[in-house]
C-alpha cells in the first residue's frame, strides 16, 4: 500500500529527567532516531518538565505536561492534554499507561521488563510496605498490557516473560531492540577519571542486578595480594545502602570507588579505560551498557541471565550467576590472558554494530503506520 496520510502520534517520554538512566536513555535515542527517519509523520512529545531534549525535526514538538508518571492524580490533566491534541496514536515508552486515555486512540506500550513484580525484593527499600507496591504494580501491567493495541519488547527474553505472565497477549508483542546510549567512537578524552586500574558496574543496586555476588566475586579476587591494588567502580544513581554494609564485613572498603550520578562524560571516561565492564545480574530486559562497553573497546562479564546473553552473544565471557568464585576466575583472566581479551574486543566491536537506534526506529515508525493504516482502510 503506498504512503498516503500522515498521522499525528503522541509519545509519552516523561521517563525523560535529569537522572539518565537505562529506560530514560533509550527513550532519548529513540525519538532522535525517529526524527532522523521520518519527516513526514506528526509527533508531540510529552515530557514531565522542561529538559534539554536533543534537536528534533519541524514535526516534532515538545510539550512539559507537568504531570509526574508517577502520580495517577495527575492523569486527569494529562487526558485532557491527549484529547485537546487530537492524537491518533498514543505510545507510552516507559511500561505503563495513564489512567485515562481519551477513546478512538490507539494504544501502543514499551515493557523493558515485568521486575517490579516478578522479583520479590524490588521494592525492598520500602519494607514492611514493598508487598503493596508489589501488587499494585502487578495490577497496573496487567491493566496496561489488556489496553494496548501493541506491545514492543526491548528483547525476545523480554517478550518472552510477557507472554509467559499474560498470555492473552501472543500475537500483539514485537521485539524491537535497544541499542548504546554513549558511544565510544566520539571519546576523546586522554585523563583518567580513576588513577588505579579498576573493574567497572554501571547500574543500580536493586536486588535483581545481583551486585551483592559481584561485591563477593570481587572478593575473592582480591585474596590474591597481587591483586591488592586493584579497584571496582560502582556507577550509578543509588546510595546502594545494602551492599555497602557487605563491603564494610568484608573489609574491601578501600578497594571500592562509588560514583554516584555520573554525568556521561564521567561514564565514558569511566568505559575507556576499564579493565573490564562487569555485568552480574539475576535477570535483565536488554542490557545497554554491555554494547556500550563493546564500543569502548572494552570486554565484558556478564552473569548468564537471558536477556544479557541475547545482547553479548558470544562476545562476552559468562558466570553462573550465582557463583561469585567464577566471576573472580573471569577477572583474573582478563588480566593475564591477553589473547582472550583480544578476541572479546573484536568480537564486542562486531556485535555492537549490530544494534542501532535507527533500525529500532525504523521499525517503530513501521509498527506505527500498520496499525493505523488498519483505521484508514476500515
Amino acid at each position: 500500500m503506498a504512503k498516503a496520510d500522515k498521522f499525528k502520534i503522541g509519545i509519552d517520554a516523561r521517563s525523560i529527567s535529569h537522572r539518565i538512566c537505562g529506560v530514560s536513555r533509550g527513550t532519548s535515542c529513540l525519538i532522535k532516531a525517529l526524527s532522523g527517519i521520518d519527516e513526514e509523520n506528526e509527533y508531540i512529545i510529552y515530557t514531565d518538565s522542561i529538559l534539554p531534549l536533543i534537536k528534533l525535526g519541524s514535526n516534532f514538538r515538545v510539550i512539559p505536561t507537568y504531570c509526574s508518571r508517577k502520580n495517577p492524580i495527575h492523569d486527569i490533566k494529562f487526558y485532557s492534554l491527549l484529547k485537546n491534541d487530537k492524537i491518533e496514536l498514543f505510545h507510552s515508552m516507559h511500561s505503563w499507561l495513564p489512567r485515562f486515555i481519551p477513546k478512538g486512540i490507539k494504544i501502543v506500550v514499551t515493557i523493558h521488563d515485568l521486575f517490579s513484580f516478578t522479583d520479590p525484593d524490588f521494592f525492598i527499600k520500602y519494607k514492611p510496605f514493598h508487598k503493596y507496591f508489589q501488587l499494585y504494580f502487578s495490577y497496573v501491567t496487567g491493566w496496561t498490557l489488556k489496553k494496548a493495541d501493541a506491545i514492543v519488547a526491548v528483547s525476545n527474553y523480554c517478550k518472552k516473560e510477557i507472554i509467559k505472565h499474560f498470555p492473552e497477549t501472543d500475537g500483539r508483542v514485537e521485539v524491537i531492540s535497544n541499542a548504546l546510549g554513549i558511544d565510544g567512537k566520539v571519546f576523546t578524552s586522554k585523563v583518567k577519571l580513576i588513577n588505579d586500574d579498576y573493574f567497572l558496574y554501571i547500574g543500580n543496586c536493586r536486588s535483581y542486578k545481583n551486585t551483592g555476588v559481584l561485591i563477593k566475586g570481587f572478593h575473592e579476587f582480591l585474596k590474591k595480594d597481587k591483586h591488592s591494588g586493584l579497584k571496582l567502580v560502582i556507577a550509578g544513581n543509588d546510595a546502594c545502602e545494602g551492599i555497602r554494609v557487605i563491603i564494610s564485613e568484608l573489609g574491601i572498603s578501600r578497594n571500592i570507588v562509588f560514583l554516584t550520578n555520573p554525568t556521561d562524560q564521567e561514564i565514558a571516561n569511566l568505559y575507556a579505560y576499564a579493565l573490564a565492564v562487569i555485568m552480574p545480574s539475576k535477570f535483565e530486559g536488554f542490557g545497554i551498557p554491555v554494547l556500550e562497553a563493546m564500543t569502548f573497546g572494552v570486554p565484558v562479564i556478564i552473569s548468564d541471565a537471558e536477556a544479557l546473553i541475547e545482547v553479548a552473544g558470544d562476545a562476552a565471557a559468562v558466570f553462573e550467576r550465582n557463583k561469585p568464585e567464577e566471576l573472580a576466575l573471569l577477572m583474573e583472566k582478563m588480566i593475564y590472558e591477553n589473547t582472550f581479551r583480544k578476541e572479546l574486543i573484536e568480537k564486542g566491536y562486531n556485535r555492537a554494530s549490530k544494534f542501532t537506534w535507527e533500525s529500532s526506529a525504523t521499525e517503530l515508525k513501521n509498527l506505527y503506520e500498520r496499525i493505523l493504516n488498519i483505521i484508514k482502510t476500515r
